[in-house]
């Protein structure tokens, strides 16, 4: 066998890794794990399948993380897949609160690990293998007990968090039970039901097909927006935006605003939002407020560049505007207003 060194492969970078990285779609977990009373949770994506038999997962755990020596101990964990509407214990989770189940509602498991209630699904491990890797470590776990609730999971996707379309979902489950329910028409004499050229099962295809197609149109245009305001700063000497940083300039207060209020509004992880941050801050336009040691105390404010930005954003929405009215009539615009409107409340 080669040895990698001698192929003298090329190098990839901590930043490429990074972006090529928040490209994998992944569930959101809590590993969880208890030793006696102290009870520790942490947000990850990290988590794996390994084999049917035996039934195994494994995990990946900074060794920095107070979960790490709770784990290393007591050689137990259990994950916790959650639902798309627990974004909000993710960030908890990612935070370092003293107590981070006084306020979560749960039960013990099997293993003594807490399970958190409302999750998707949860699985409870004992340890058989630990691999040291640079600064993590992989614990792989025997599954001992397993639980689900066939909720939607959370996602996380570049830097974002996603829900699954539940409800969109739950009103297509509805609309096949009435389809199965109608699809057979009036009747044309006695007990004899009319033809249907399309069963109830095309028809949902095609509907999910068109919610699909309306899903990835709202996307596009969102990025397409993001990015044709990108080129105007651009364009105006801001030569370091990106269309990431528009997703957390948007979402400062005029004062100070703390990281965990900052991921929430953006619906991102701390991590997510404190790169995108500490980015801006590299380039000038926002001041690290806080301590450097918990994500969570941090917060961050503009600067004067920052401020200037800002103003300028303005000028290059009306024109956005302007582009637009450009290409649609009057009509076509209060149009999609509505329809806008409508879908976002």
């Amino acid at each position: 066998m080669i040895a990698s060194e001698e192929l003298q492969l090329p190098h990839v970078t901590k930043e490429q890794f990074t972006e090529v990285m928040r490209r994998f779609a992944a569930s959101v977990n809590i590993i969880t794990s208890a030793d006696g009373e102290q009870k520790n949770g942490m947000t990850a994506t990290a988590v794996c399948s390994v084999t049917a038999e035996p039934p195994s997962a494994l995990i990946i755990v900074n060794r920095s993380n107070r979960s790490y020596g709770t784990i290393a101990r007591t050689k137990k964990f259990a994950v916790n897949v959650l639902a798309n509407d627990q974004r909000h214990l993710a960030a908890h989770f990612a935070s370092k609160l003293p107590k981070p189940f006084s306020d979560v509602p749960h039960h013990s498991g099997t293993t003594g690990c807490p399970l958190i209630e409302g999750a998707d699904a949860h699985i409870e491990c004992v340890v058989i293998q630990e691999v040291d890797i640079g600064t993590h470590t992989i614990f792989v776990g025997k599954i001992v007990a397993t639980g689900k609730s066939n909720r939607a999971p959370l996602l996380y996707h570049e830097g974002q968090y996603h829900a699954l379309a539940e409800r969109a979902q739950q009103g297509l489950s509805i609309l096949q039970s009435k389809l199965s329910d109608t699809a057979m028409g009036p009747s044309h004499g006695k007990d004899q039901p009319a033809a249907v050229p399309k069963t109830a099962d095309n028809l949902l295809m095609l509907l999910q097909k068109r919610a699909l197609n309306l899903r990835q149109l709202f996307w596009r245009a969102h990025r397409a927006l993001n990015q044709r305001i990108t080129e105007k700063f651009i364009e105006r000497g801001h030569l370091g935006m990106k269309p990431q940083h528009l997703t957390v300039l948007s979402n400062m207060n005029l004062g100070e605003t703390p990281i965990a209020a900052l991921a929430e509004r953006a619906q991102m992880s701390l991590e997510g939002v404190a790169s995108i941050a500490e980015d801006l801050k590299r380039i000038g336009y926002l001041q690290h407020l806080g301590g450097e040691k918990d994500k969570v105390s941090d917060a961050f404010t503009f600067t004067d560049a920052g401020w200037e930005l800002m103003l300028t954003s303005f000028n290059i929405l009306r024109e956005i505007e302007a582009e637009y009215d450009a290409k649609l009539n009057k009509g076509d615009m209060e149009r999609l207003r509505r329809i806008l409107g409508t879908l976002y409340g």
